[in-house]
């Protein structure tokens, strides 16, 4: 048989089809939805049911669905489910609501319910730190903890680990306000062993990847010690007697001033200021809020006297407690009691 006679073939089987099933295919049409497509499925089907009606086409098929058992259920289901489709009462749209709904309050962190100030640092803060603890016994609102090491900085990390204990310490005291000096201990080559990448070799100061090195790590301590918004006072390096020892601090203060500056709540403060005569140079010797002339240093040219210490306590006062008292507060009296200070 050739392709044409097949095509033939098979056009004339599935138009005897649609005429003996021509009443059922009606049927089906006339059950969909109301619309283009159901109107041209009836214009076309239509006259072949009249057709097949007039000379008895549709008997055959009947006869044969009775012998196997068969009936228009798979039609009527159609169709009623057609018909449920139109008759269905649709549902009233809900418009959105477009309204921005109000923010919710942030809940108030744990610091902010404490009423202790931390305060320390390296060897530079070991007089202060008690000095601006003892102003700090003036307001009863306040407590305090202090905590000072000798002979330590960021750079050396494999001899004391700043990151690990203020970890620690903020642990233990979660304290309100934080206030700290690091950083004169810093001047010098970064080891290997320190080193993400040891294989990189020790950073030699002052380089581009020192700066960078050193930049990371203060501005990750910085990042720990203000999370969730705790305010911190980084108290920058006085100015040095030694020339190279103070070029050393300055760019030491010009990289936490930077990292201070991108962080919302660290606050870089700086001392050059508070240690300089009148024409800005190192002296030893300097007069007080009363005008008395006092000895500021001590015999290094590096560490504070007593007299420094209370000096630099009066200055850092003010904003210790500006910060304390700026944090946020609960709007009601039922809040968890303050965290004890550790003396």
């Amino acid at each position: 048989m050739s392709a044409g006679h097949a095509v033939i073939v098979v056009l004339t089987a599935l138009l005897t089809g649609t005429i003996f099933n021509a009443e059922t295919i009606e049927k089906t049409a006339d059950a969909q939805k109301i619309g283009l497509q159901r109107d041209i499925a009836l214009f076309f089907i239509r006259p072949l049911a009249r057709t097949s009606k007039t000379f008895g086409l549709h008997i055959p098929r009947e006869k044969l669905e009775e012998l196997f058992g068969q009936d228009d259920d798979l039609t009527s289901s159609l169709q009623d489910s057609s018909q449920g489709a139109q008759n269905k009462t649709p549902e009233p749209h809900t418009p959105e609501n477009t309204s921005e709904e109000e923010p919710k309050e942030k809940p108030i962190p744990s610091w902010a319910l404490s009423n202790i100030i931390w305060v320390g640092g390296d060897s530079t803060m070991i007089d202060p730190a008690p000095a601006l603890a003892r102003l700090l016994d003036n307001n009863p609102d306040t407590e305090w903890t202090i905590f000072a090491q000798a002979a330590t900085g960021i750079v050396r990390s494999d001899y004391f680990d700043w990151q690990k204990k203020m970890e620690q310490e903020m642990e233990s005291h979660n304290p309100r306000v934080v206030v700290i000096a690091i950083g004169a201990n810093d001047g010098q080559a970064i080891p290997d062993q320190t080193l993400a990448n040891p294989q990189r070799g020790h950073l030699s100061f002052a380089s581009n990847e020192w700066k960078a090195e050193y930049a990371a790590r203060v501005g990750k301590l910085m990042d720990f010690l203000s999370s969730e918004g705790r305010p911190v006072l980084w108290v920058g390096q006085p100015v040095m007697r030694d020339k190279k020892l103070n070029e050393k601090t300055r760019l030491i203060n010009k990289i936490s001033k930077a990292e201070a500056k991108q962080r919302l709540h660290v606050t870089f403060v700086s001392t050059q200021a508070l240690f300089t005569d009148k024409n800005g140079h190192y002296s030893t010797y300097l007069n007080d809020k009363q005008g008395a002339k006092r000895q500021m240093r001590m015999a290094d040219g590096i560490h504070l006297t007593q007299a420094g210490a209370e000096f630099l306590a009066r200055h850092l006062l003010p904003l210790t407690l500006d910060k304390f008292h700026s944090a946020p507060t609960p709007r009601t009296s039922e809040t968890s009691p303050p965290i004890p200070a550790a003396r």
